[in-house]
């Protein structure tokens, strides 16, 4: 439950974030912040279903618990990819 309001409260930051950061009018606010609350969900999702697969076949095969290193890695690789699509967000509105 702490991991899913974690992930809640931060994709709604980006998301606001990015939408008053690209948006002029309240209307296209409302809707760059849904595109974006949307993106950053289903990257979080990709993220989250990515880490379960690799801890299920690592506890299946080699018989380890990957628990905390496997999100610790995941969550530098999703803060990563975040960065690197915001980047590319903001290169391309100039």
């Amino acid at each position: 439950m702490a991991t899913f309001i974690t992930y809640a409260v931060i994709i709604t930051i980006l998301a606001v974030i990015s939408a008053y950061k690209l948006g002029t009018e309240n209307r296209e606010r409302a809707e760059l912040f849904l595109g974006a609350f949307v993106a950053f969900s289903s990257l979080a999702l990709i993220v989250e279903g990515i880490s379960y697969i690799v801890g299920l076949v690592s506890m299946t095969l080699f018989n380890f618990h990957p628990a905390i290193s496997m999100h610790l890695l995941l969550t530098v690789c999703w803060v990563y990819c975040l960065i690197e699509f915001l980047t590319f967000v903001f290169k391309q509105t100039k």
